[in-house]
């Protein structure tokens, strides 16, 4: 998953802002679902390139209203996307001959994410931003150069992680000030692993309460889809 102009919430209830984004499914060993039985309009055709499905949601029942696209590659991943030509540029690079496996063990932690059959990473990209972006960025997740996160399905355990450096303390900070708003009594907290890695575990048990602090993490990645 990635993310372009993405705004991190700030403070309990907040959204934030998830720019553009770019959700990428493994099926693995799963069978190829069809995308035409959640869909009533055709997908549109390009030219040499699998068909993509668009629709439109308002994702909290309120402005602003969002337009996703979806694509399957062969029968390996789902792309979904608010912007159809990360889409299709993201498509192309799965569908290519090149070795993901090369891309992905340049990422920061892939060693011990990788390890892990579910996993989200959020990889906080300075380069290439323009200046009020940044400074926007710096100032609410300072130094932070990404979040993890994996489900443990043995140990019916979540995980989040935050990699960052010695001047993401505020941003550990307010995360956890957010998180101490949770009512249930047992508020997520980041916890310092090493000088420059802090985490937060939490049971999957426990229904309701265990999906608000999925949610709590999942926003920190933009918006979710769940499908």
């Amino acid at each position: 998953m990635g993310a372009r102009n993405f705004v991190p919430p700030r403070g309990g209830g907040s959204a934030g802002y998830p720019g553009l984004f770019c959700f990428i499914v493994v099926y693995g060993k799963q069978p190829t679902p069809s995308l035409a039985k959640y869909f009533a309009q055709t997908p549109s055709p390009l030219a040499g390139a699998p068909p993509v499905w668009k629709w439109v949601a308002d994702i909290y029942g309120m402005p602003p209203v969002f337009t996703f696209y979806a694509t399957q590659v062969g029968t390996s991943y789902l792309v979904i996307s608010n912007d159809d030509k990360d889409l299709q540029k993201v498509a192309a690079d799965l569908a290519s001959s090149n070795d993901p496996s090369k891309t992905l063990n340049t990422v920061h932690d892939w060693s011990f994410i990788s390890q892990h059959e579910y996993w989200g990473y959020r990889f906080f990209r300075r380069k290439g931003m323009d200046r009020k972006d940044l400074a926007e960025l710096d100032k609410d997740m300072p130094g932070v150069e990404a979040i993890e996160f994996y489900v443990d399905i043995p140990r019916k355990a979540g995980m989040m992680r935050l990699l960052g450096s010695s001047t993401s303390k505020p941003a550990i900070a307010e995360m956890n000030k957010s998180f101490a708003a949770d009512p249930s009594g047992t508020p997520l907290a980041l916890k310092p692993q090493s000088p420059n890695t802090w985490d937060a575990v939490f049971p999957l048990a426990g229904g309701q309460t265990a999906m608000a602090k999925l949610w709590e993490i999942l926003v920190y990645f933009g918006y979710p889809i769940i499908i």
